[in-house]
């Protein structure tokens, strides 16, 4: 199998890390979170608790980077990351479809909750910045962005509302093999 990188997208607290890394588990492939790679990359985050995002062309310019090597020491990839980010609390800005065209994505994954469960994963973790209509809103504009990338990029994506674990990696197996 060629080598593959599957970008898994979705506001804060909607399950990624949990799913991705547990379908990764399954199906044999690298999973790594874009902050992960972001803060190896740079030495540091450039984000704070809140997830607010600073020094976002840096931060891109660093998952770039990262990113090149992960296809030379993987046969294939999980990368979770964000297509909109927050730059303060109410404000998001989306990522330019020119960054995530160089990351060469194979496929996308499309992660979505309610704003409801996505605000109690949230303050769970001990977040208290968010508001419900920030989420919602943000959760509205991360899915519009996804339908929107993918075309640009020809590439496949699969929406999942509040998946399971089977489900998830369902949806991934099928773009590692798409």
């Amino acid at each position: 199998m060629d080598s593959r990188l599957i970008f898994v997208t979705g506001a804060h607290g909607v399950g990624k890390s949990h799913l991705a890394h547990s379908a990764a588990r399954e199906l044999n492939v690298a999973c790594f979170t874009a902050s992960e790679l972001i803060a190896a990359e740079l030495g540091r985050s450039s984000w704070d608790g809140n997830r607010h995002v600073s020094e976002m062309n840096k931060n891109q310019d660093a998952l770039l980077s990262a990113a090149r090597g992960l296809r030379d020491r993987s046969a294939s990839s999980l990368l979770l990351g964000y297509l909109v980010l927050r730059t303060t609390a109410g404000a998001h800005r989306r990522v330019s479809v020119k960054v995530l065209e160089q990351l060469r994505i194979s496929g996308m994954v499309a992660i979505s909750a309610s704003a409801s469960t996505v605000l109690g994963r949230l303050r769970l973790r001990g977040d208290m910045s968010w508001t419900e209509p920030e989420i919602r809103s943000l959760l509205e504009n991360e899915s519009e962005y996804a339908t929107e990338v993918s075309r640009q990029m020809s590439v496949p994506l699969r929406v999942l509302f509040e998946p399971d674990e089977l489900s998830f990696a369902a949806a991934v197996h099928g773009l590692l093999a798409y």
